[in-house]
């Protein structure tokens, strides 16, 4: 599974991984790469715990006609 993580800076100078998707979680380290080891250990142990992901499609309505 493939996870979009958002890495910043922060004020104290640590590293801090963030992610929303599947679920929101996030954790700091001194540098970028800690930071996200420790995201993914966050997110693998947060699935090896018993949530299931599952897709959802719903549908999505055209765009509407003006009204004349």
């Amino acid at each position: 599974m493939e996870v979009a993580v958002y890495v910043r800076k922060t004020a104290s100078g640590q590293y801090r991984a963030s992610t929303t998707q599947p679920f929101p979680a996030w954790a700091e380290g001194g540098t970028q790469s800690d930071a996200v080891e420790l995201l993914r250990h966050e997110l693998e142990e947060g699935l090896r715990d018993g949530p299931t992901i599952v897709q959802l499609h719903i549908g999505i309505p055209g765009p509407k006609r003006p009204v004349e």
